[in-house]
């Protein structure tokens, strides 16, 4: 499931929770939930700002350690996707 699957069916989710009363989600969903658009956010648009700067100084060990870094962060969101997944599929989202 890509992240918009899971993101539109936690919307899903808090929208009928919210007809029901119960629109409250957990801190941790919630977190994660943060997370996940932080880490995107980066991926996303900052860090290859970030590498083409070192690049365009010639500055190659910067440009390396931003590329680790963006490794990194790959690996965090496939991580955070992964809980948000299971939670959703197991009907655990709270």
């Amino acid at each position: 499931m890509r992240l918009n699957g899971i993101l539109a069916s936690f919307f899903n989710f808090v929208a009928y929770n919210s007809v029901m009363g119960t629109e409250k989600i957990l801190n941790s969903t919630y977190n994660v939930l943060v997370a996940l658009g932080t880490e995107a956010n980066f991926l996303h648009s900052t860090v290859e700002t970030y590498i083409n700067d070192a690049k365009n100084e010639n500055n190659s060990k910067l440009v390396e350690v931003w590329n680790t870094i963006k490794q990194d962060k790959e690996k965090h969101l496939q991580m955070l996707k992964e809980c948000l997944e299971t939670e959703v599929k197991e009907g655990e989202l709270r």
